[in-house]
């Protein structure tokens, strides 16, 4: 088993990172830098640090015995499987569509892995609020900067045609829960399908296992569903077994014979266990923004869904037309 947790260096700062106001946000919206390459072996650049360790009138605790760790600590074999390995008939196979990477721009045309995240929507796609934040200043990470793709089944091959899209703006994001909630340019969802939350807590209560597909120190797509109990649930967290590493951040939690987003993974504990925010508190913040079908009891799609009503904030950036915003998808090696 191998315990991560990746996080913020600094918490003082925290009130300086409120969302600036969509409206501002939409208009001072600038298309992603043009690149014809990706940084395919760049140096770490995962979020790491005690990002959970708020203070108490930010809502966060301080931490159990054993304190918190650093980016990993392995205890055990890991239980990691490459979802290019499952039989296409899997049904986390398709589920998995569904699952991106965050690559961030880290100078002129290379790129990173940062952070995992999922579709929620035609064009939203939820992550960790310290994935969307610079780390070393406290701020923002300027949207355009963030690269979402979709297609990472195999090391180094990624970015096709439909897989991927950029940060428009950040919708929503919350501190204490860490969550961020991303408008791409295109509408991804639409073809690739999005996944909802479970919003049901007795539902969470069945659960005694999950499984989590991710980017693990930025590799291409994997899943664990071995050794993933869940050994103890304090609100609104959940804590788990399942193996992740720097670069997981981000990554939809899910029952091990699920399909719904029962938490979203964010961090771990040293010598214990890993944890994630679960879903209902998370989709009860964030359902403005969020799809009415997200917010329903049936099973997320696992083809292209159809037409779904958009959130009635009049800000989010989903269009039926791909590249609405941004000029459309921009391959992540050049065209």
């Amino acid at each position: 088993m191998r315990l991560a947790a990746s996080a913020m260096t600094a918490l003082a700062f925290a009130t300086a990172l409120c969302a600036v106001p969509a409206a501002a946000q939409l208009a001072a919206y600038q298309p992603p830098v043009p690149f014809a390459g990706a940084a395919l072996a760049p140096p770490p650049l995962f979020p790491e640090g005690e990002f959970r360790l708020a203070p108490p009138e930010q809502g966060g605790r301080a931490p159990r015995a054993g304190g918190a760790g650093g980016d990993f600590v392995v205890q055990g074999d890991p239980n990691f499987r490459k979802v290019a390995d499952l039989p296409p008939d899997h049904p986390d196979v398709a589920l998995s569509r569904m699952v991106g990477q965050i690559w961030l721009n880290v100078e002129e045309s290379k790129y990173a892995p940062l952070c995992s995240g999922s579709l929620i929507g035609p064009n939203l796609f939820l992550t960790n609020f310290h994935c969307v934040v610079d780390l070393e200043t406290g701020m923002p990470i300027p949207p355009t900067k963030l690269a979402i793709v979709m297609d990472h089944y195999v090391q180094g091959q990624l970015g096709g045609e439909g897989q991927l899209a950029f940060a428009a703006m950040v919708l929503k994001k919350d501190f204490v829960l860490d969550y961020a909630i991303i408008a791409l340019d295109r509408p991804l969802g639409e073809t690739l399908g999005w996944l909802e939350f479970e919003i049901d807590p007795a539902a969470l209560d069945r659960v005694q296992a999950v499984k989590i597909i991710q980017h693990p120190a930025g590799r291409s797509k994997e899943i664990v569903f071995e050794d993933t109990q869940i050994v103890q649930r304090e609100w609104p967290y959940m804590h788990y077994l399942a193996d992740t590493e720097g670069g997981s951040s981000g990554s939809p939690v899910f029952a091990v014979d699920g399909r719904k987003i029962i938490a979203l993974h964010h961090a771990g504990m040293e010598n214990a266990f890993n944890e994630g925010i679960e879903a209902p508190r998370i989709a009860a913040e964030a359902a403005l923004y969020l799809p009415q079908q997200a917010m329903a009891q049936a099973a997320p799609p696992a083809a292209a869904p159809a037409a779904a009503a958009r959130p009635a904030t009049g800000e989010n950036l989903s269009s039926g037309a791909p590249g609405a915003v941004g000029g459309g998808a921009r391959s992540l090696f050049g065209d």
